[in-house]
Order: structure tokens, then C-alpha cells, then sequence
């Protein structure tokens, strides 16, 4: 749990955080101070990480911090609150992680004309930059895997529209609708699989892999088999059309030579052609009264 508390002296805005650990005995707290004005704080969904928006706007500075994982501790170390990198200077004034975590889209929304930004924070590193002008909303689906931008008429009166992105930043469609309000993605159904079930896919992902891989290549090769024999009927198929084509044009061919009394090669043959050269020895042009 986090407690934000902001105090002003004179012209300067100092923000203090109270970080909670409301699942450990006593409810150890952190306090995490800025010197400079706060825009935005997000945790990460399912994981143990936060960012934080502070700096002088319209270009801020983006710091992200970890609570801290359990499973990389060394026997008798303490959790506690560090800092793992601080991105300055970006034209932003969202912060939204994508519900698996991992990835984060920062935003430049309305007065900054939608520009956005990919991260992968494990990486720490920028997958991709894009813009959406005049984006009001963002809206990443359940799964994780894709992210939709969004232009509401409440804000704006032209432009409206949304546009559908993956998780790596790339566009896959673009919808211009007038009028166009609000999106929202249809609710994730509750997994089927136990706790269990779901750690064994992330545990067992080469066994899980091999399998799949097996299938798939069956699939495809009984998919090329198929394909070959409609090829192969296809052209049998062309072949016939070929045969009988030339059939009924021979056929054609001996009754016109029983009709003429000779055939196109003797005709050909029997044809002279003569040749006749022209010159043209003077031109004289004459005007005529209309």
C-alpha cells in the first residue's frame, strides 16, 4: 500500500511517499521523498514494481522502483524500496502497465498530442515510439497482449477514433468514427486451471513446447498432403481440358479441309505475295478558299 503526501514551501512542491507492506508482521514502512512535483504513480499488476512521473513539465522525468523480489533474496537480507532506473526527460504525463505486468506504456495524452512510448522494464529498454494525435485514453486488454488509443468526443470534436496496437508498439487497426465516446474491452472469463496448472506452463514451457511443436508439425504435413493432392487433381483436371481442346480444334481443321478441298498449309503454299515499293518524288501543298 502507498500513502502520497504533498507539501509546498514558497514556490517548491515536495512529495513524499509511504510505502506499506501490509503482508509482512508489524507493517514495515518506507518513506520515499521527491524534491520536485509528482504527475503520476502506477504499480506494476502482479509484480513487485512501481513508476513514478516528477519533473518540471511538459518533459518529465519517468524513475521506476521495486519493492523488492522475495525469490532473488539472500538469506538474512531485508526488503526494501531501491531505484531501479529513472528515464529524464520524456514528453509524457501517463504512466500504464499492462495487466501482466512487465510492460509499460508511457503516454503523452491530450495537450501532448499523444505521443507514446513501449517499454520493457525487465529489459529496461524501449521497444518502440508512435503517436496517436490528440489521444485522450488508453485501454490495454486483459490478456496483456494488445493496447488500444483512443480519441473521445468528449475531449475532442474531430479525430475521433481509436486505433488497436500490439504489446511490441506495432499498429494493427485503425477505426475513424465521429462521435466516438468510449472503448472498452469485453471482460477476461476466470482461467479454468488450477494455480497448479498455470505454474506448470511457466515451469514446464520446453516439455509443453515439444509437444506443441510435434502437433504442429503433423498438422502441416497432413495440411501439404492435402494440398499436394489438390494440385495433383488440379492439374489432371488441366490436362483434360488441354486434350480436348486440341481434339476439337484437329477435328475442326479436317472438316474445313473437306469443305475448301485443301487445307491452311497447302492454301499458305499456293499463296503469292508480291511486294510493291513506293516513293514519294515531290510534295506541293495548296490552300483552298474556305
Amino acid at each position: 500500500m502507498c500513502i502520497r503526501d504533498s507539501s509546498k514551501s514558497k514556490k517548491t512542491i515536495y512529495t513524499s511517499f509511504e510505502v506499506f507492506r501490509v503482508t509482512k508482521k508489524d507493517v514495515p514502512v518506507e518513506v520515499l521523498e521527491f524534491k520536485d512535483q509528482v504527475h503520476g504513480f502506477a504499480w506494476e499488476p502482479m509484480g513487485h514494481r512501481f513508476g513514478v512521473l516528477h519533473g518540471e513539465p511538459p518533459r518529465v522525468d519517468v524513475s521506476f522502483y521495486t519493492m523488492g523480489d522475495e525469490e532473488q533474496l539472500k538469506p538474512g537480507q531485508a526488503l526494501q524500496v531501491d531505484k531501479l532506473e529513472t528515464l529524464s526527460k520524456k514528453g509524457v504525463n501517463e504512466i500504464r502497465w499492462s495487466p501482466k505486468g512487465r510492460n509499460v506504456l508511457l503516454a503523452g495524452l491530450r495537450n501532448l498530442n499523444g505521443y507514446f512510448e513501449w517499454w520493457n522494464v525487465d529489459e529496461m529498454q524501449m521497444v518502440a515510439q508512435d503517436e496517436h494525435f490528440m489521444a485522450t485514453d488508453i485501454d490495454w486488454d486483459p490478456t496483456g497482449r494488445f493496447v488500444v488509443t483512443s480519441v473521445g468526443a468528449w475531449r475532442h470534436s474531430h479525430e475521433n477514433g481509436y486505433v488497436v496496437w500490439s504489446v511490441l508498439g506495432k499498429k494493427i487497426h485503425t477505426v475513424q468514427k465521429q462521435q466516438f465516446w468510449q472503448f472498452m474491452w469485453r471482460p477476461r472469463p476466470i482461467c479454468l486451471l488450477s494455480n497448479e496448472e498455470e505454474e506448470s506452463i511457466s515451469t514446464d514451457w520446453k516439455k509443453w513446447k515439444a509437444t506443441f511443436e510435434a502437433e504442429d508439425l503433423k498438422a502441416k504435413e497432413s495440411a501439404s498432403d492435402e494440398e499436394r493432392q489438390v494440385r495433383i487433381e488440379l492439374m489432371a483436371e488441366w490436362e483434360s481440358r488441354v486434350a480436348n481442346w486440341k481434339a476439337a480444334r484437329k477435328r475442326q481443321k479436317e472438316i474445313r479441309g473437306e469443305l475448301r478441298g485443301y487445307t491452311t498449309e497447302e492454301e499458305e503454299e499456293s499463296v503469292d505475295v508480291t511486294e510493291h515499293d513506293f516513293t514519294v518524288l515531290d510534295v506541293k501543298e495548296e490552300l483552298l478558299d474556305a
